[in-house]
């Protein structure tokens, strides 16, 4: 991804993305300047499409895809959460029946 920020939680969405260690995405530079040069988007336009920074992003976000997909597992953290939840919900409404 190409990270543009103009307003708003953009500026975030770029520092999750550029500066976190997952590095899934890539910063125009001048974004916090008046105005991005034609030369700088072309340049990371083809740094995404042909560069060696390409392979390592995509390599990058394969993974995360990976790990996204391992949590939503039936052992994964995100099940085990929910069904934490769920038990904890479950007990809240035991508890104010016995009140």
């Amino acid at each position: 991804m190409v990270c543009w920020p103009l307003y708003a939680e953009q500026r975030l969405n770029k520092a999750l993305l550029v500066d976190h260690e997952t590095k899934l995405g890539v910063a125009m530079e001048g974004y916090d300047r008046e105005m991005v040069e034609a030369e700088e988007v072309e340049t990371k336009i083809r740094w995404l499409m042909e560069g060696e920074g390409s392979k390592l992003l995509k390599e990058r976000i394969k993974a995360m895809k990976d790990k996204a997909g391992e949590s939503l597992t039936e052992t994964g953290p995100s099940s085990q959460a929910f069904v934490q939840f769920l038990m904890d919900l479950g007990q809240k409404k035991l508890e104010k029946t016995n009140i």
